[in-house]
């Protein structure tokens, strides 16, 4: 496909084991690494794993364990008052970066749910810092991931703000688009 840079494996698909080991050239590419950044990578393995439709991915007050980056699938971020009421914070979607929030305060401020099949690559935050030394790519990546995974959710802010189910749906859908 044209949208991704020569060199990288296909759009994976949940169940895709395109990746069978993770490696870090997965990821990279995922993130949009330029191709010549791929060149001369050394061989690191990234985790991977799958969820099915409604497993949760983030658990709101667990300790944070690892930063992971949406593989394939859609997610609902959300936080659940004490009331049971289930505010949906916002979606996330292939390339998306999840679980960086909870480095603030070493716990998920939020749930993540996978809404369909999905899968996800993980680093652990134990080797978070070191991978992002040894890969500066990676790191530059990571830093744009974030600062678009901040831009959304303003975006999803915006659309919750209207009052009308109307407005707020019709808002997602040009979001989504976009």
């Amino acid at each position: 496909p044209q949208d991704r840079p020569r060199g990288c494996p296909p759009r994976p698909v949940a169940d895709s084991a395109y990746d069978p080991y993770g490696r870090v050239e997965g990821l990279l590419c995922l993130l949009g690494a330029r191709v010549d950044a791929l060149q001369a990578l050394p061989l690191l393995a990234v985790s991977w794993r799958r969820l099915g439709v409604g497993e949760t991915l983030l658990h709101e007050g667990a300790v944070a364990e690892a930063v992971h980056f949406a593989r394939a699938g859609t997610f609902k971020l959300f936080r659940t008052a004490e009331d049971g009421y289930e505010q949906v914070l916002g979606f996330a979607l292939r390339g998306e970066v999840l679980g960086f929030e909870a480095l603030a305060q070493g716990t998920q401020p939020f749930s993540v749910v996978a809404l369909e099949e999905c899968s996800v690559y993980s680093i652990p935050l134990s080797e978070f810092d070191t991978l992002g030394q040894r890969l500066p790519e990676l790191d530059k990546l990571v830093h744009r991931a974030v600062s678009n995974a901040l831009l959304r959710r303003g975006e999803a802010a915006e659309v919750m703000a209207a009052v009308a189910a109307e407005v707020r749906l019709a808002r997602f859908l040009i979001q989504l688009s976009r």
